[in-house]
């Protein structure tokens, strides 16, 4: 397994994973129609954020992370989604060790994500807080966000 920047190439293959992992935690298809729009990983994003993925040695990929900074000292984690049948393997610590990595070799000293309520215990795992909420697009539904100095 290697973790490479993803290229712009990539939006479709990435598009379909954030679809899968997403769809992973029970979401309704009419839900899932109704965020196509913020599961579409296009050229543009591609081009904006820093996004890697995790290939196999066949060049699939099998996960990616996206971030990107908010100031000197802040990166906010975007998209952090694992194919579906790699989920509880283990990948998810190796995708974050490989992010912290990244951001202290640019002198971030915390992070900031919005995560989806799946995800929360993950994130407290390796030490994000929950310092807020925030409405997401489904009325009613609020989404933790966590915090991590480093």
């Amino acid at each position: 397994m290697n973790f490479r920047k993803a290229t712009l190439s990539d939006h479709i293959a990435l598009t379909e994973l954030t679809k899968r992992s997403k769809a992973h935690w029970g979401y309704s298809a009419e839900q899932m129609e109704k965020w196509v729009d913020e599961l579409t990983i296009t050229e543009e994003y591609i081009d904006t954020y820093e996004v890697f993925k995790l290939e196999t040695k066949a060049k699939e990929i099998l996960a990616y992370y996206s971030y990107k900074r908010l100031s000197e000292e802040e990166a906010e984690l975007d998209n952090f989604f694992i194919d579906p049948d790699h989920i509880g393997q283990g990948w998810g610590r190796i995708m974050l060790v490989d992010f912290f990595r990244k951001i202290l070799m640019d002198n971030i000293k915390s992070i900031i994500l919005y995560s989806d309520p799946h995800a929360q215990g993950f994130y407290e795992k390796y030490g994000f807080e929950v310092v807020g909420q925030w409405e997401s697009s489904v009325p009613n539904r609020f989404l933790p966000i966590m915090k991590k100095h480093l």
